[in-house]
């Protein structure tokens, strides 16, 4: 059984740079034992510029709280502790992105094309 100190828990980092990378907020909460890091986009795919992390600990989570509106880059990120149930919530559909962008990256580079011609069909869209 888990005691209350060594529960997995869970922080959001706001205001991030959209350039911000896993690594990045890795070496920015240095000294955290993380377990997951996870950017979450909008319906662009791009950087929400807010990111979820699960920590091992309490313990973590009070380490990541103490680099609150310190700078990551040009920007001071907000770290925050959240509960696992906000933390499934705001993950959930970047995981199933990311999964389904796992399974079709095996048949290449993948365009949405609209407003096409109906005419051409299926095999009328190679080459353009």
């Amino acid at each position: 059984m888990e005691t209350e100190t060594n529960a997995i828990s869970f922080v959001k980092l706001g205001s991030l740079s959209w350039e911000a990378t896993e690594e990045d907020i890795k070496t920015f909460l240095d000294g955290c034992k993380i377990g997951e890091v996870i950017i979450t986009k909008n319906e662009r795919g791009q950087s929400s510029g807010n990111a979820f992390v699960c920590l091992e600990s309490k313990a973590d989570v009070q380490k990541a709280k103490s680099y609150n509106r310190k700078y990551l880059g040009k920007r001071w990120v907000t770290v925050d502790e959240i509960g696992e149930d906000e933390y499934n919530k705001e993950t959930e559909k970047d995981r199933a992105i990311a999964k389904a962008t796992k399974k079709y990256r095996a048949y290449g580079t993948t365009v949405k094309m609209g407003n096409l011609n109906w005419s051409r069909g299926r095999q009328g869209t190679q080459g353009i």
